[in-house]
């Protein structure tokens, strides 16, 4: 560990309206808007050719194809996985629907793409890729 001042540490004031989880979802917010393509968007740029044998994938918006059920149906019918994780750096595609989702809490993205980017941006995966792709 690096030597330091425990007179600079005790001085240190937090603002009275500090708030640990306000400060993650803040750092949070920089980390995903930086990884996110100057148009907004999420998916990765060039989209990547996708393999879906033996792939893992989640799902997460609304679905032009149908149900997410359907979509878990198709992947797991050419021999690639549905994954029942909560967590998407655990899969190898996130597949955001064409029609988005209304109650996504950023409005354009919500928290499974949030946690999507960070884990793409650490780890290299999931792909995130648009329903159309």
């Amino acid at each position: 560990m690096k030597p330091f001042d425990t007179t600079e540490l005790n001085d240190l004031v937090l603002p009275a309206v500090w708030n640990e989880s306000e400060g993650r979802q803040k750092w949070t917010d920089a980390q995903v808007k930086e990884q996110m393509g100057k148009d907004g968007s999420p998916l990765d740029k060039p989209q990547p050719p996708v393999e879906i044998e033996g792939k893992s994938f989640m799902f997460t918006g609304k679905f032009s194809f149908g149900t997410r059920k359907d979509c878990e149906a198709a992947i797991e019918a050419k021999g690639g996985i549905a994954s029942k994780s909560k967590s998407p750096s655990s899969v190898d595609y996130l597949a955001i629907g064409e029609n988005g989702n209304p109650t996504w809490k950023k409005g354009s993205y919500g928290s499974k793409i949030e946690k999507a980017i960070i884990a793409r941006s650490k780890k290299g995966k999931p792909a995130i890729v648009g329903e159309l792709h």
